[in-house]
């Protein structure tokens, strides 16, 4: 037989041999291998879902925390809005008070000088009145100028 015979018939010996004894574990391996990858497919497939799912609740979640923004930023509007009036108001009122002051006081500085005007008027009046009785006013004259005086003073009160 020829060299090229041989390796023929070890050819087929080593086939009969490999499908015999090697078709079954290479079937299990095949089977194990096709298993494995079956499932990190749906370790795949699960994991994109719980991705997608996670995405869904984060976009969920900045949804909110937007809304909480925009809420924070009105209630920071308002309160700023309230503070503003309420130092408008203070200053509105502190400012009548300051007013009602000021005219209490002008009041009073203008009764005091009126009542100082008075009385160095009534003074000047009196010193005059004596100067010129001691001069050239008779007992008549006197009484007179003592009644016109009481009668101007009592009507300028």
């Amino acid at each position: 037989m020829s060299p090229i015979m041989w390796t023929l018939v070890n050819l087929v010996v080593l086939i009969v041999l490999a499908v015999r004894y090697g078709r079954e574990p290479a079937g299990r391996f095949l089977h194990s291998y096709e298993k494995e990858i079956e499932e990190a497919l749906e370790r795949a497939d699960a994991g994109r879902r719980e991705a997608k799912e996670r995405l869904a609740s984060w976009r969920e979640r900045w949804e909110q925390l937007d809304a909480e923004i925009e809420e924070i930023i009105r209630d920071g509007r308002e309160t700023g809005r309230r503070l503003q009036e309420d130092a408008r108001d203070r200053a509105r009122r502190e400012r009548e008070h300051l007013r009602s002051r000021a005219r209490i006081s002008i009041e009073r500085e203008h009764d005091r000088a009126f009542v100082q005007t008075r009385e160095m008027m009534s003074q000047t009046l009196v010193s005059a009145v004596t100067r010129a009785l001691q001069s050239t006013v008779t007992g008549d004259d006197h009484r007179r100028l003592v009644k016109n005086f009481i009668s101007e003073v009592g009507d300028g009160s």
